[in-house]
């Protein structure tokens, strides 16, 4: 058995009557490229630190409308009780 590559795709196992099994499966544009590893850890870090700040922000926000939506359930709950004491006087 030897190995035969087919360009682009994969890595056969040659037998005696042609391919029989796909052992792995890789581009070729993309072995050895050292360009484009650089260039593709430096998207992937730079858009995990991306969502990192965005998750911040996030949370910022969230917790600043959790407590706007309190205040204005307090403000409907005063508004209601002064309403409530006009009605009654």
């Amino acid at each position: 058995m030897q190995y035969s590559w087919e360009e682009g795709h994969a890595l056969y196992l040659v037998g005696s009557e042609g391919y029989e099994c796909m052992k792995e499966s890789y581009s070729s544009t993309r072995v050895n490229n050292t360009d484009d590893i650089y260039k593709q850890v430096k998207t992937y870090l730079t858009t995990k630190q991306q969502l990192k700040q965005l998750e911040c922000i996030l949370k910022k926000e969230s917790h600043q409308m959790h407590a706007n939506n309190e205040e204005i359930k307090r403000l409907a709950d005063d508004i209601r009780k002064q309403a409530e004491a006009a009605l009654v006087t």
